[in-house]
């Protein structure tokens, strides 16, 4: 993706969506160890922060997941053991299960 020309169509800046982008891969992918809470916490915060400067009519409106995952998710990354990563936690494989269910039994 071309976050550069992506942000110019959106009128947001290229850091904003980068920052996102990179919350999603963090919470996403297979990493070798786990993700400090305190210093993704951290992150979250800038990307949060630029989020509010730049979309001043969306700050009331902000995506409840954006909100959880920027302000909560140094709880629920700090609670978790040694061996279970967050991308662990995802509905992924049940909610594609139960829409093949679904389509078949319908």
């Amino acid at each position: 993706m071309d976050t550069r020309y992506f942000s110019y169509i959106i009128g947001v800046s290229k850091e904003l969506l980068d920052g996102i982008h990179i919350i999603w891969i963090a919470l996403r992918a297979d990493l070798p160890r786990p993700l400090d809470p305190h210093k993704f916490w951290q992150f979250c915060q800038g990307v949060k922060s630029r989020y509010v400067t730049e979309l001043t009519w969306m700050k009331k409106d902000m995506s409840p997941t954006l909100h959880k995952v920027e302000d909560h998710a140094q709880l629920v990354l700090g609670s978790l053991p040694e061996t279970i990563r967050i991308w662990m936690l995802n509905e992924e494989a049940l909610e594609g299960q139960y829409s093949c269910n679904k389509i078949t039994t319908t």
